[in-house]
């Protein structure tokens, strides 16, 4: 019967320890952390009109969303939005995208990756949300963004699976002790 308890204690030691990637929609409900690339993402993809780069990269930069500076926000770069796509719980669809963030439309957006094997350098790649696919565009013409800052140190780094987790060990390690009583 010790051996069941030892069991419960470690699996669940070994399940907290672990804590997996997850998109956790931030306290002030404007954005998202992806706690597997330490990125906050803008939660509301519909902030943005459809416009050229250069025009994109100017609104991102000026965002102050979430209490940061002008400055912080960013276009994501095409392999983030490709992390963000295979996210276990987005699953690479656009109805995992729009579970997660509001106003995303099944178009592209912008990244700030230049295609540097184009025959000019006016070439960026392109997400689209409707299947995760990209593909390479010139800044002029008129597409979606969203926007991307780092996550900084000293932010409260929010883990609900970790309280699942230990409520839930409490509870089989509370049954396992009752079996034994029987």
């Amino acid at each position: 019967m010790k051996l069941k308890t030892w069991v419960a204690a470690a699996a669940l030691t070994a399940a907290t320890g672990m804590a997996q990637a997850a998109l956790v929609l931030q306290s002030n409900g404007q954005e998202v952390l992806d706690t597997e690339t330490n990125l906050l993402w803008l939660y509301d993809w519909g902030q943005s009109t459809t416009y050229f780069l250069s025009w994109q990269r100017d609104w991102a930069a000026s965002l102050t969303v979430g209490g940061a500076a002008a400055g912080d926000w960013r276009l994501p770069k095409l392999e983030e939005f490709q992390t963000l796509w295979a996210d276990p719980s987005v699953g690479g669809t656009l109805a995992g995208l729009q579970s997660h963030f509001t106003g995303v439309e099944d178009y592209f957006y912008w990244t700030d990756s230049l295609d540097s094997h184009g025959p000019t350098y006016d070439r960026y790649w392109t997400f689209l949300a409707a299947n995760g696919s990209s593909r390479v565009y010139f800044d002029l013409a008129p597409l979606n963004a969203v926007a991307v800052r780092e996550f900084k140190a000293g932010q409260a780094v929010p883990e609900p699976q970790t309280l699942l987790l230990a409520l839930t060990g409490g509870i089989l390690a509370a049954g396992v002790r009752r079996k034994q009583r029987r």
